[in-house]
């Protein structure tokens, strides 16, 4: 099929897609899940360093921040997903398992790891339903997002949790939210994300929150060690006009995509237009 074209994500990235490459391989015969809860972020940090070492799992998602999943305590937790031939899997599950739990990881029960995996809903991650994450509420969420090593992410959590922790009182009088500070881990690294949320019904709460990503983003990449997941709001006005009439029609596209500004404001429409 013809799938070149453009392409902008949720995230804001935009890019032109001019080929594809196509791998086939088995599906795997089994999948198995697991979650673990961890009373320390640095343990569930060196519990998910130990699952990649030894490769016991193929897909590791962390949450480190916002809300805890449903019906759970601790201070983060670790979703487990294992594709694989169904004695390997049962035994690599079981490994994972030995790694978490020598890091002091509570097991759980994993049907959200399960119905997250199967269902494709971000929302499972936090045993909640789709409805309450997906609802026309007047929120956005611009969010800070990039790569950073496993090790890295004790700085890269401490550091957030540090920023919040100064803004507490900033964070009550505009009413910002922490959607997420998930991390998506597979071989050998990490993928970031710190979601915040603000009240666009407010003009205070969008200037505070534009503001605050900048803050975010700004001792992420450096302070963090976080290397960008693609272009941020805050180069794109230097970046973007460089397209000539290209860009005049990202513009326009952007515009019917997202007609609220909710996907990274500034981002390719910038205030006022």
């Amino acid at each position: 099929p013809d799938l070149a074209g453009l392409f902008i994500g949720a995230y804001g990235i935009l890019g032109i897609i001019t080929s594809v490459t196509y791998r086939l391989r088995q599906t795997p015969e089994a999948e198995r899940f697991g979650f673990f809860a961890f009373d320390d972020y640095e343990r569930a940090v060196d519990a998910a360093s130990g699952v990649q070492a030894q490769a016991a799992a193929t897909f590791v998602v962390g949450l480190f921040g916002g809300p805890k999943p449903d019906g759970e305590t601790g201070d983060a937790f670790l979703h487990l997903v294992v594709r694989d031939r169904a004695a390997t899997a049962d035994a690599r599950m079981r490994e994972a398992a030995a790694i978490c739990a020598s890091h002091l990881g509570r097991p759980g029960p994993h049907e959200g790891t399960r119905r997250y995996w199967t269902e494709h809903m971000y929302s499972w991650l936090r045993n909640t339903a789709p409805g309450p994450y997906y609802s026309d509420r007047p929120f956005f969420c611009p969010e800070v997002a990039g790569f950073v090593s496993t090790p890295g992410l004790k700085r890269a959590v401490a550091l957030f949790r540090e920023m919040k922790a100064e803004r507490e009182a900033q964070f009550e009088e505009y009413g910002i939210r922490v959607k997420g500070v998930d991390a998506y881990l597979a071989r050998n690294g990490a993928y970031l994300w710190i979601d915040t949320l603000y009240d666009e019904r407010r003009a205070d709460a969008y200037a505070y929150g534009m503001q605050l990503r900048s803050e975010i983003a700004e001792r992420m990449f450096t302070e963090g060690r976080m290397s960008p997941g693609g272009l941020g709001a805050g180069v794109a006005p230097h970046i973007m006009p460089k397209l000539g009439e290209t860009y005049g029609l990202l513009r326009r596209l952007k515009g019917a995509m997202d007609p609220n500004g909710i996907l990274n404001p500034d981002l390719i429409v910038e205030r006022g237009t």
